[in-house]
């Protein structure tokens, strides 16, 4: 059985008129740049796309699940005992037709409506499942992270966290809120993990 250390959730909530189009173009290409991938090892990371129109087809009601995985900076898949994980909920009410806009002197199309979106990161361990529940291995498993790898696994915490409020930063400039953290962000893992 894996074991999660849910971080926190951050949230934003945007009523405005925005193009949701570029906004998962954009938070796409964090994520490829970011080293993230999907749960498969690619770069699809919508699990659940699912919208419904109402008011006789003039509004739209969308929900975005996208899941992405990153593994520690020197480990695989195969060889990493933990993974970061960051689950990224988005819930769109607006209007189902696009508006016409001009910006830097060219057409955009543009959704009017209110998003709702949640990050959850999250530190997976043993998410293959190679020490739990294997006799033993499972008892050394409860030892190892509380005793022998505590320091590190929080670090990796930290560096999460750091990360989730990245994205968030990302995705408030995309929409030009202020951004309220002053945190040096770090691309990459600090020095000595795994």
């Amino acid at each position: 059985m894996r074991d999660f250390i849910r971080i926190t959730e951050l949230k934003l909530k945007i009523k405005d008129r925005f193009s949701v189009a570029d906004l998962l173009k954009v938070l796409k290409e964090w994520l490829t740049e970011n080293h993230y991938v999907d749960l498969n090892g690619r770069t699809d990371y919508e699990t659940l796309y699912t919208h419904a129109l109402k008011a006789g087809g003039s509004f739209l009601d969308s929900w975005f699940w996208w899941r992405c995985v990153r593994y520690p900076e020197g480990t695989t898949k195969k060889t990493a005992y933990l993974r970061y994980r960051i689950n990224i909920d988005m819930h769109f009410l607006g209007d189902a037709a696009e508006t016409e806009a001009v910006s830097k002197g060219k057409k955009v199309k543009l959704n009017k409506g209110e998003i709702n979106i949640m990050i959850t990161p999250i530190v997976e361990l043993d998410f293959r499942n190679e020490w739990k529940d294997k006799g033993l291995a499972g008892l050394f498993d409860e030892i190892f992270k509380k005793r022998m790898y505590k320091k590190d696994i929080d670090k990796h915490v930290e560096f999460l966290m750091l990360e989730s409020y990245r994205l968030q930063n990302m995705l408030k400039q995309f929409f030009r809120l202020e951004s309220t953290s002053d945190i040096e962000t770090v691309s990459q893992p600090p020095e000595g993990l795994m």
